[in-house]
């Protein structure tokens, strides 16, 4: 998890009219005299609380959750733009979660092929988001002219270049808190 001074200087480093949308989501991240400077004139204490997102490792686990019916609904409709608004905010609670931003961004960007299922599948398995093949429509395309293939031939290459980097251990989860409760439809 980051501090609000990390927060701040991430904020910071993404000015401008670019960095808009993924700037919005660590605000969301801020208490309110933090926050303040960032919000429309007007906005009160009680305002901000209810869309305040309180900075922990389990909300922005949780926001990740709550995400991804949306994404693959995005990537399933082959919506490009959409898609990559998500993944800018996903690049940031990742790297929010403690990975290195370069890296985040590299987990999210590499190789951006079936319109971002292979970095969503990913996502999935290795945060324990639920279970992605509930969202996904089977549909692999690399454009909307080429033909589709098989989610799992589809992640077959994908997840070999990734094999020496990801693990299945518990020790390369991220931290999170065991008492935030769970959004999978697994039980513990």
């Amino acid at each position: 998890m980051k501090s609000t001074f990390e927060i701040l200087q991430k904020i910071r480093e993404l000015s401008g009219p670019s960095g808009a949308t993924r700037a919005a989501l660590l605000t969301q991240l801020l208490p309110y005299q933090h926050a303040r400077r960032f919000l429309k004139p007007g906005v009160t204490r009680a305002q901000w609380k209810e869309v305040r997102i309180p900075a922990s490792d389990a909300n922005a686990l949780r926001v990740l959750r709550l995400r991804q019916p949306e994404v693959w609904g995005a990537a399933n409709a082959r919506n490009n733009a959409h898609v990559s608004i998500c993944f800018e905010q996903f690049e940031l609670l990742l790297w929010f979660l403690g990975m290195d931003h370069e890296e985040a961004h590299w987990r999210m960007w590499d190789r951006f092929e079936h319109y971002g299922k292979p970095q969503l599948a990913w996502l999935a398995e290795t945060y324990d988001l639920g279970d992605w093949r509930e969202w996904d429509d089977g549909q692999w395309h690399m454009s909307v002219l080429k033909a589709s293939l098989p989610a799992e031939d589809a992640l077959a290459p994908w997840r070999k270049r990734l094999q020496p980097f990801v693990t299945k251990s518990p020790d390369s989860r991220p931290p999170s808190d065991p008492e935030a409760p769970s959004m999978s439809s697994s039980t513990p």
